[in-house]
């Protein structure tokens, strides 16, 4: 078993750089200003750390707390280790990236170690669920906004860490008992202050324990309770930064999508964003970054797809909640799934956005759960093999493609406005990029339609949104040059 563990962690290695290799060579994109470039507590270095850690997550960006999102970021993990690159390598995107990628590989091989916890693997070692898992998680193309952009990071690291806690809490009921169980808390503290939906594995984690040990519930409260300790611990630390949780909405519609809903619309989008995220794992295509307003357009309750929706995920639930003892695997799965996606599904609290590609990262370990489960019920070894193979070929097409349109901000905006062509935020980053490149080009003619490409994307984000005040500011730019 311990040859059989070292041979996946190698296969990962190679299949995480040829993957994501890429990405390497890339420059900074998207939020990588907010946490990086312009982030004056990230360009102190080392000396920024203190700052980092005891202000709210856009403070350095702007200068000063905004609460621009329904209950405020407190994310500072990732952005420590920022600020630890800038103090040694200054502003440099390729560390950055291949930091990334080596992240994403050690996650990766976390998520086998908690799987070959849960799951036999028998005598089929590379046909078995924790590999075929594995595989298909680890290549899935929705994963590239979490690894291609830098800020993804703190995705990155929440699992990673929650992984690592996930797998020391299992290890405390056969070792060292309080030595294992510290530790467990320590790296879901850990988890916790890189991105707080880590908190799903105060549930996740003894859960697991319970159903697949048949754990006795009283022998699960004490380590329960250092997972939910530490946890405790991290909120009263996020909410003497961040503040209390208020019912104060954010009135600018880019960073509340539900602004001008009712109330119906409002749950009838969020199933409707419910039924995008299966489609995007089961057929990746296409991705963008921006799913914001009204890239997702708003729906009501006569909408067929939204009540197909509301069914089929009313069924899953019911499904795993049913068959918890008869079928383990597809109940975790289920119950996985649900438990990482419900913070981020707009159900609790808006999170400033009708869906993203990164809200996947976590959940879609069930998705492959459940796949691999359904897949190795199919008799025939050679047949798994060609699926599995083709699969993986297209996941690694579509992933390192995709890698390409997160060169930086032109590359990545002026592609994806072609995907979210109904998004004000999309054609605003499109506008805004294209005035900036037509300023280096020296052709009076190129440099001219540059500029009326630039205004069509602007007056499409107004038209979309009248009151976008970055919109219409720009759009004052590309007239006036």
């Amino acid at each position: 078993m311990k040859d059989f563990k070292k041979r996946v962690l190698y296969i990962l290695v190679v299949a995480g750089f040829i993957l994501y290799g890429n990405t390497v060579f890339n420059k900074y994109a998207l939020d990588d200003a907010i946490v990086i470039t312009s982030n004056k507590f990230t360009k102190k270095g080392i000396s920024g750390i203190k700052d980092i850690l005891t202000t709210e997550f856009f403070t350095g960006f702007f200068g000063k707390k905004k609460n621009l999102v329904s209950g405020g970021r407190y994310r500072p993990l990732s952005v420590v280790t920022f600020a630890v690159e800038y103090e040694f390598f200054g502003e440099n995107p390729h560390i950055s990236h291949f930091v990334n990628v080596v992240l994403y590989i050690l996650t990766g091989y976390l998520l086998f170690l908690v799987l070959l916890q849960l799951f036999p693997v028998g005598d089929r070692l590379y046909l078995s669920l924790p590999v075929i898992t594995l595989m298909l998680w680890f290549f899935h193309p929705l994963h590239t906004e979490v690894v291609a952009n830098i800020k993804g990071r703190d995705e990155i690291m929440s699992l990673m860490f929650s992984l690592l806690a996930f797998y020391l809490f299992f290890k405390s009921f056969s070792k060292n008992k309080i030595l294992f169980l510290s530790l467990s808390a320590l790296s879901l503290f850990l988890g916790l202050m890189s991105k707080e939906t880590a908190i799903a594995f105060v549930f996740v984690i003894p859960f697991a324990k319970w159903l697949f040990d048949d754990e006795k519930v009283k022998n699960l409260i004490v380590p329960t309770l250092f997972l939910l300790g530490v946890s405790i611990i991290y909120l009263i630390i996020r909410f003497s930064i961040v503040g209390l949780p208020t019912t104060k909405i954010p009135a600018e519609l880019m960073n509340n999508p539900f602004l001008y809903a009712t109330g119906m619309q409002k749950f009838a989008t969020i199933f409707f964003t419910f039924l995008v995220y299966f489609k995007l794992l089961l057929f990746p295509h296409p991705l963008t970054y921006d799913y914001y307003p009204y890239h997702i357009h708003l729906t009501d309750f006569s909408n067929p797809m939204v009540i197909f929706s509301v069914i089929l995920n009313l069924a899953l639930v019911i499904i795993a909640i049913v068959y918890l003892k008869k079928n383990k695997t597809v109940s975790f799965a289920i119950i996985f799934y649900y438990s990482t996606f419900f913070l981020v599904s707009n159900l609790l609290f808006p999170v400033g956005v009708f869906m993203n590609e990164r809200f996947m990262f976590v959940p879609s370990i069930g998705f492959a759960i459940a796949a691999a489960y359904f897949l190795l019920k199919i008799k025939n070894e050679n047949l798994i093999k060609g699926i599995l193979a083709v699969f993986l070929l297209l996941y690694s097409v579509k992933t390192i493609s995709r890698n390409f349109d997160w060169y930086d901000d032109y590359t990545l905006f002026t592609h994806d406005v072609k995907i979210s062509y109904d998004s004000a935020k999309s054609n605003t980053s499109a506008g805004g990029v294209i005035i900036d490149k037509s300023k280096s080009i020296p052709d009076p003619e190129k440099k001219h339609s540059m500029l009326l490409l630039a205004k069509k994307y602007l007056h499409r984000s107004v038209n979309i949104h009248p009151r976008y005040v970055d919109a219409l500011l720009l759009l004052g730019n590309a007239y006036y040059e």
